[in-house]
This record gives C-alpha cells, structure tokens and sequence, in this order.
C-alpha cells in the first residue's frame, strides 16, 4: 500500500476522493463486517516472558551455558553467560510488555465516532459515524487530538504530525505527508500511512482507510 499512486488505490478500493456512498457503505459493512476492536486478542505478562526467552540469541547463551556447565565444569563462566541471558530476555520482556500495554490503551481510548466525507449531489458531506461502521473506501478527515481507528493511507495533509510511540516507542511524534515511500522502516515511520491507534499531535489530513479489522494494532 505505502508504495501504491494514490489514483491506483482509489481505484483498487473502488472509491474516489469524496469518499462512498451510503448504499456503497452499507453494502460493504454487510460484506466486511463490523470493525469491531474487541476481538483483539489478549495475553498475560506470563505469555511475554516465556516469549521473550524464544529469541535465538537468547537460546544459543542459554545453550552455551549448559555446555559451560556440563561439559567444561566452569561455574564463572556459565553463571556469566546465564546472567547475560536472562538480562536480554527480562529486557526484552519489559520492551514487549510495555509496548502491549500502551496498545492495549490506546484501544481503550480510541473514539466512539470518526469524521468521514460523503458524496452528496451538490458536492460532499462531513458526516460523524460510529467507529465500529468504518468501511475499507471511506475517506477519514482526521486532526489534533484525534485517535486514529483503522490503518489510512494519505491524501492530502497541512502540518500533520502523529505521535506512534506505541509502534516504535520513539516519543517525538512524526510527520506525515502525501506520496509514495518506499523506504525500508516500521510502518508506523512511513510517510503515507497512518496506523490505528496512533493519535494526532497537530495539523489535520485526509485519508483513505484500506484496512480496518485486520490492522497492525491488533497484531
């Protein structure tokens, strides 16, 4: 998507710039379904501390610390590299957990409704829909303050920064603008998309949602 000419995605989401209309959206909510958030899954601390064990760095200082043990009977040495690895790990396992929790957050904070824009005969309608009505073609307008619900590509922007600390614990929020990126870097980074979940520090833009049940905040 980050890479795809605005003109092209419009056309793959069968949308234009004015967004769809209420006989289209409707017909797309009995399709898609409800962009429903509960059903993200949920874990416990438990599940990210065995998780953080299952790195293979992690695995082989665990394994070469066995055979320090076993194989050579030096204790320093083992206990030296037990320590280090489970140093990785209980980091790792704060990084993980606490970027959990921050999702989890955000979920919790996300707006009841969104700003869409719908073709009218003589032009186009800002509307306020509920969340869980988000179709993939809506065109969003978003702005300050706001949280964004469903992962969007951009259309247009003026002075848009977003805060997505949540993604790459990074805390000087970023801009977005219009245009293809096909940097290698988290998603959350690149310039033509915003991800759900992240919150609008300033400016205000207008988007295509592509994606919305299946969204990086639930993975």
């Amino acid at each position: 998507m980050r890479k795809t000419e605005e003109s092209s995605l419009l056309q793959e989401l069968a949308c234009t710039r004015n967004g769809i209309s209420d006989e289209e959206r409707e017909e797309r909510l009995e399709k898609y379904g409800y962009n429903d958030l509960s059903a993200m899954q949920k874990h416990s601390w438990a599940y990210f501390l065995v998780h953080s064990f299952a790195d293979a760095f992690i695995i082989v200082l665990l394994v070469l610390a066995i055979v320090t043990f076993v194989v050579e009977s030096d204790i320093l040495s083992g206990t030296i590299i037990l320590a280090l690895a489970c140093m990785s790990a209980v980091i790792r396992f704060f990084q993980d957990y606490g970027s959990y929790r921050d999702m989890q957050k955000l979920k919790e904070m996300e707006h009841d409704t969104v700003r869409i824009q719908v073709p009218t005969e003589d032009g186009t309608e800002v509307r306020e829909v509920p969340v869980e009505e988000v179709v993939p073609g809506d065109i969003q307008l978003i702005g300050s303050g706001d949280i964004v619900s469903g992962d969007l590509y951009l259309l247009e922007s003026k002075d848009l920064f977003v805060s997505v600390s949540a993604f790459t614990g990074e805390s000087i929020p970023v801009e977005k603008y219009k245009g293809v990126d096909d940097r290698t870097v988290n998603a959350a980074e690149l310039n033509n998309i915003c991800l759900s979940g992240s919150t609008v520090n300033s400016g205000t833009g207008c988007w295509c949602c592509s994606t919305y049940r299946e969204k990086f905040l639930s993975r």
